[in-house]
């Protein structure tokens, strides 16, 4: 059996298939089908399988797998398995299912093709000798399932695919032996139509050599409603099936508290089309994958499904709900529907609408999870049971958000957001020994435009349209390959991507003034959705700037590029040398921006927080600076998308039509406070300045999300998603700041260890690291270290010392090696999720 490398260079002998299909069919599904005649099953059957858009994959009737994972097309990848346990002596029948979505949505982009292959739906499968039969080829059979369409998405928020499939016309046998070939004609081979080439084989234009997917299998638990209510509903008029729910939702909002939670009971409520039932499924916490329903209904019945984050309240700001779901009409009888989809929810709400009076009823509702496994034994726990409580759920909520690829969330867009992605790979880092999505979440972000800005957001349709970007989610992207570079030490890795890194900077050069600020950068600087300024010279954007040159010259001395690293650090010399600019001695801060040499009032935990970082804060400063950016006297809540006593939330939306920032709150006195995203680098600033000691404290401002049953962080303080990995930095902030667990530098495997000095009674963690877990344990003053890699230890006084792999017991008071074990034995509660 060949290794994932070794397979990805041997040549493909199965040739990418398609069929007859107009070049302009839009979204469309193609079933393609093989039946082969087998002997005696092999032991092990390994093949390689693409598509495009998406696929999934049945041997027998048996489910395999699903994929490909997102990415660009030029870059394409292909998934290997062992279809061996599946196959039966005789007749075997392999069936695929392919996806072609047509246009751009939120997680796939289309190939820049006007016809041949790359301009609809198309497969490849490749095996080994002898089993060469099994390779696509004309021999397959392909047709057009036209029982599935979809309804055009509805902008940034309603770029998910939604599902629309009629069952009266759909064949479930098509997948086994026993199902009909009729409709099924011969796959045509697809190729490429460009000058010079009719190639139908990898490496072919537009999908390139096809790579290993070299990610997990994604997966997860089956989970069923937690309660269920369901109410007769006035007729709705046809329409899109959200906006039927959402309608039929808001007519009975009130009738609602007026029924009692209901079994699933298979066909005893009486329906009709002038009166509906409308159910809602309450699963207690979000969940992410695929909706499987059974159910019994009179042919034509339509089932329309709404995937909602909350229990649907109307009057709440509607602009923000999701637009995900899906429409079923039933064949008769008992059925089910699997979704193709994936989709987040907390709530399904599923309207059901026979044609004629009749008797309805839903027998099991489950989603099947579809996530990134967190494998291996790293774990947390604590003394204090809510810093136990935020790690885990900051590990569920960037579970939620890991797919196969970091995802901002589950239930509304699932896009690939280049800047958000620094807190999931941090949390993977500290909370799961797999790392492999963490390296390919880098790659695939690394896909510059060409003027060097990465994308706000990859592999899907804002990267395909070459829309304006977040220039600082670039730093960001940086930062990652920096923390990622520290734990793994994969340098082939990271000279692949010091190329981009320093196009990256190159394009922040050029906004820079004559003193090395920069000064107008365009497009959209977020930041976070706090109210902060980065017009005119920012303070924000130039120090997050100076830490991107900061890490791009270490990251270059550890590959032994020393001239790239001199140029850097030449950069940051003379920004350290202006930054003064937004010094505002009589506050004690530094301000977010100047304009026309004017120092401006408005001022940050953003601003102040990334020029520690940046290392532009001079060391007689930083503790008077942090005292005052974690002031509660001083802090307030603003975001230009949120709604303030002063402000209402359609002004606020009309403001950023118009580009206004309007500001309200005192602006001499008041210093913004930062969103949950970019709290991750005022926690960075707060250890870095030698108060980790505040952070557990800090962090219980997270609580505020973990009510109602969520057991995730929301997007931010007052409004948002209620799963947004941007959120989940306490996870890392726990394990890396408050216990001080981290990798020690580029030049060494060791890690550090330098526990905060809190008062918690104990904190006990393993922590992943390249050689294994690395257990860590303070109790009181005593530390004990267990693990396969040296530590260096930094005690409370000061002290350094660096011990061998072992165990090893430490009194933090002296950092002297104790000779007596005095710890008591507490559980480590595993990564849940």
């Amino acid at each position: 059996m060949t290794t994932r490398r070794d397979a990805s260079a041997m040549p493909w002998i199965g040739q990418w298939i398609g069929a007859d299909m107009p070049t302009d069919a839009g979204m469309h599904r193609i079933g393609f089908r093989r039946d082969v005649q087998i002997g005696e099953p092999p032991a092990a059957l390994r093949i390689r399988l693409s598509a495009d858009s998406r696929y999934v994959l049945w041997v027998n009737g048996q489910e395999l797998g699903r994929g490909p994972v997102r990415g660009q097309q030029y870059r394409w990848t292909y998934d290997d398995y062992d279809i061996a346990p599946a196959l039966v002596p005789g007749l075997n029948t392999i069936a695929v299912l392919v996806t072609f979505y047509g246009d751009d949505n939120a997680m796939w982009q289309r190939a820049r093709v006007a016809d041949g292959l790359g301009s609809a739906a198309c497969l490849i499968i490749d095996a080994p000798e002898p089993w060469v039969d099994l390779c696509t080829g004309p021999q397959w059979l392909a047709r057009a399932m036209t029982e599935w369409s979809t309804i055009p998405g509805g902008g940034t928020l309603a770029a998910l695919p939604v599902e629309i499939v009629d069952l009266r016309t759909h064949d479930h046998d098509w997948l086994r032996s026993s199902g009909s070939l009729e409709d099924f004609t011969p796959a045509r081979i697809a190729e490429a139509t460009h000058p010079g080439s009719r190639r139908s084989r990898p490496p072919v234009y537009p999908y390139g050599p096809l790579l290993p997917r070299r990610i997990a299998a994604l997966g997860g638990e089956t989970v069923t409603a937690a309660r269920s209510v369901v109410c007769s509903a006035p007729e709705q008029p046809h329409g899109p099936p959200i906006d039927t729910v959402l309608t039929a939702l808001a007519s009975i909002e009130d009738a609602w508290h007026a029924h009692a939670e209901q079994p699933l009971e298979r066909g005893d409520l009486r329906a009709s089309a002038a009166e509906p039932l409308l159910w809602q499924f309450d699963f207690g916490r979000v969940v992410s994958g695929f909706v499987d329903i059974e159910f019994d209904a009179p042919a034509g019945t339509v089932l329309d499904l709404a995937y909602l984050e909350r229990p649907f309240q109307h009057g709440r700001n509607e602009r923000y709900l999701p637009r995900a779901g899906a429409r079923v009409t039933a064949s008769g009888g008992r059925s089910r529907f699997r979704a193709l989809e994936t989709n987040g929810m907390r709530i399904a709400a599923i309207l059901i609408t026979p044609p004629t009076e009749g008797l309805v009823g839903i027998s099991a509702l489950r989603v099947h999870e579809h996530l990134y496994p967190f494998t291996g034994g790293a774990a947390f726990a604590s003394s204090d049971a809510d810093l136990e409580r935020l790690w885990h759920a900051g590990v569920r909520t960037v579970r939620l958000n890991s797919s196969d690829a970091f995802t901002d969330c589950p239930t509304r867009e699932q896009r690939a957001w280049v800047g958000d992605a620094v807190i999931h790979l941090g949390v993977h880092l500290v909370a799961n020994e797999d790392w492999r999505l963490a390296a390919r979440h880098l790659e695939i972000c690394d896909s510059p435009r060409s003027d060097g800005l990465l994308p706000m957001s990859v592999a899907g349709d804002i990267e395909s349209a070459s829309r304006h970007s977040i220039p600082d989610w670039s730093l960001h992207w940086l930062h990652g390959l920096w923390m990622y570079a520290r734990a793994s030490k994969d340098w082939d890795f990271v000279r692949a991507h010091l190329p981009t890194a320093e196009r990256v900077l190159t394009w922040f050069e050029q906004y820079a003034d004559v003193e090395g600020i920069l000064t107008n950068v365009p497009e959209w600087a977020l930041v976070d959705w706090s109210s902060v300024f980065t017009s005119g010279r920012s303070s924000i954007l130039t120090a997050l700037w100076a830490r991107g040159l900061r890490e791009f010259a270490e990251l270059s001395d550890a590959v032994g590029n020393v001239g790239n690293a001199q140029r850097a650090r030449s950069r940051v010399e003379l920004i350290e040398l202006s930054f003064e600019c937004f010094w505002d001695a009589d506050r004690g801060v530094y301000v977010d921006h100047v304009v026309e040499r004017m120092r401006m009032p408005a001022t940050s935990q953003a601003a102040n927080a990334a020029a520690i970082v940046a290392g532009l804060v001079p060391p007689d400063r930083r503790a008077a600076l942090v005292s005052r950016i974690t002031d509660d006297a001083l802090l307030v809540t603003r975001g230009w998308n949120t709604a303030s006593p002063t402000v209402t939330i359609g002004e606020k939306v009309q403001d950023r039509t118009l580009g206004v920032q309007r500001i309200d709150w005192d602006v001499h006195r008041e210093i913004v406070r930062a969103e949950p995203f970019f709290s991750s680098v005022v926690h960075d600033a707060i250890a870095q300045a030698g108060r980790a000691d505040l952070l557990p404290a800090l962090l219980r401002r997270w609580l505020r999300f973990l009510t109602e049953g969520y057991d995730t962080f929301g997007e931010c303080w007052e409004w948002g998603t209620p799963a947004h990995g941007w959120s989940a930095t306490p996870t890392r902030d726990l394990t890396v700041h408050v216990l001080g667990v981290e990798p020690a530098g580029f030049d060494t495997e060791a890690y550090r260890v330098a526990p905060a000095k809190t008062g918690i009674s104990w904190i006990r963690a393993a922590v992943p690291t390249p050689r294994g877990l690395l257990r860590v344990e303070v109790n009181g003053s005593q530390l004990r270290l267990s693990g396969p890699i040296p530590t260096q230890v930094h005690a409370w006084n000061g002290q350094v010392q660096t011990y061998p792999a072992g165990e090893h017991h430490i009194d933090l008071t002296t950092g002297e090696l104790t000779r007596h074990d005095k710890h008591a034995t507490h559980p480590i509660n595993g990564v849940k999720g």
